[in-house]
């Protein structure tokens, strides 16, 4: 596909980033863009949550009881 770049956009792929994401996403309606949000956001916290979860985890399996 050989599109005409504007300058900026031109200069992005000289310097060696790629836009189509970019431009990709910016094809998609608000409603698309905001549901991709959401699920990304979902992820992220998702994550967190079993990150904090396994540290946790970890932490008391790891703990020696005390002596009396």
């Amino acid at each position: 596909m050989d599109c005409k770049l504007s300058k900026v956009e031109q200069e992005a792929q000289d310097f060696g980033i790629d836009l189509s994401l970019t431009n990709y996403n910016l094809s998609l309606s608000l409603e698309q863009r905001l549901t991709n949000h959401q699920r990304a956001l979902n992820l992220v916290l998702e994550l967190r949550k079993a990150g904090q979860q396994y540290e946790q985890q970890l932490k008391r399996s790891t703990q020696t009881p005390a002596r009396p």
